[in-house]
């Protein structure tokens, strides 16, 4: 079946906090979620044990394992291996492929992989298209490079198509707007590419968050969600094939430069066109350390009770209020799958609505539930 516009791609990072998040969404909702699914390779840090080396191939039998367990609860998810690729380690990028397609043989037709058009030399003789497990659909992800070169996008389309040797019918094409989600209007790139009329899936991913808080000072902050009002200005366009939404959840489109710098205990909560965010500072350098969460819980539900949406609305919202009580702080990655829970169930929300808004359905929520 094509993707329906209130269809979602949440780029999720192979990461235990974000992917514990998506079991949580409420199961009559999982089958609007299409997740893009990205391995990533970390830094070098001289305080972990092991040579880069080591650690890399430590960090992939992480993340298989979570993707692993992640197949076992979706319908369809698109496997984005492309960091991995040229790494020279212990666990190398042929072997990561081959470690996926035996997960994906646990699951047929649940992964999908994406291939990139600047991907070069035996990228397709490293994925095997022509095994079960990818038979039934491939996803071309096509970056800012791609799309300012419009004078050769479709032919470099139409050459990787024949090269894969895909149906349109099994294609699905994901316009990656990194952090410039005005750069292109759904229009402009069904008249630049027509293959986009055709193919089962398109989607356009973008995400707006910045790449650092480091300019960010202690206290409460209003940030853009540029690719949400930038998607669902297109939306309402006459557009004559709707992409689905698909944004970076919570996290920057541009990778942060310093991947082991030490995370302040702060709060990003979604709501329909911005992110609040409550800055904390680094738990070494507080005399609360975790024991700041209290207090951003306490800003939420009370302070500023008229953007939280609820103790019912998600099992995110729901952490949330329980943390204003005694007993031990929630750490760091239990507020990001809580926090990330609550922008999955946000965004569904609004692209459920025919006005782009999560509030009926907060309403809704909190009288079906009594509250």
């Amino acid at each position: 079946m094509p993707t329906k516009p209130h269809d979602y791609f949440p780029v999720i990072r192979l990461k235990h906090s974000e992917c514990a998040a998506l079991p949580r969404v409420d199961r009559a909702r999982q089958s609007r979620l299409f997740p893009v699914l990205e391995a990533f390779v970390g830094g070098y840090n001289e305080k972990s044990k092991g040579t880069p080396v080591e650690q890399r191939a430590r960090a992939w039998g992480k993340q298989r394992g979570l993707l692993r367990e992640m197949s076992l609860g979706l319908s369809r998810a698109f496997v984005d291996l492309r960091e991995y690729e040229g790494i020279d380690f212990r666990c190398r990028e042929r072997d990561v492929w081959k470690d996926t397609m035996r997960v994906a043989d646990e699951r047929p037709g649940v992964l999908a992989p994406v291939l990139r058009l600047d991907v070069s030399n035996d990228v397709l003789s490293r994925c095997e298209l022509d095994r079960p497990s990818w038979s039934r659909m491939v996803a071309l992800r096509l970056t800012g490079t791609d799309l300012d070169d419009v004078a050769n996008l479709s032919r470099w389309v139409a050459e990787w198509q024949k090269r894969v040797g895909k149906p349109t019918c099994s294609i699905a094409l994901l316009v990656d707007l990194a952090d410039k989600p005005g750069h292109r209007t759904a229009q402009r790139l069904l008249e630049e590419l027509p293959l986009l009329r055709e193919v089962q899936h398109w989607a356009w991913l973008a995400g707006s968050f910045p790449e650092s808080l480091g300019d960010k000072e202690e206290g409460d902050h209003w940030l853009p969600r540029t690719e949400w009002t930038s998607w669902w200005a297109e939306a309402k366009s006459a557009v004559q094939r709707i992409p689905a939404f698909g944004d970076y959840l919570m996290f920057s489109a541009i990778r942060p430069t310093d991947p082991f710098g030490a995370p302040s205990v702060s709060v990003r909560y979604t709501t329909d066109s911005q992110f609040f965010l409550r800055r904390g500072r680094q738990v070494k350098r507080s005399p609360h350390g975790l024991g700041q969460f209290t207090g951003h819980a306490r800003c939420l539900t009370q302070e500023r009770s008229e953007i939280f949406y609820g103790s019912r609305f998600s099992s995110g919202d729901a952490f949330i209020s329980r943390q204003i009580g005694p007993g031990k702080p929630a750490s760091i990655d239990e507020w990001r799958e809580a926090t990330i829970v609550h922008h999955i169930e946000a965004t569904l929300a609004q692209l459920s609505d025919p006005q782009g808004s999560a509030a009926v359905e907060r309403q809704t929520r909190a009288h079906a539930t009594g509250k």
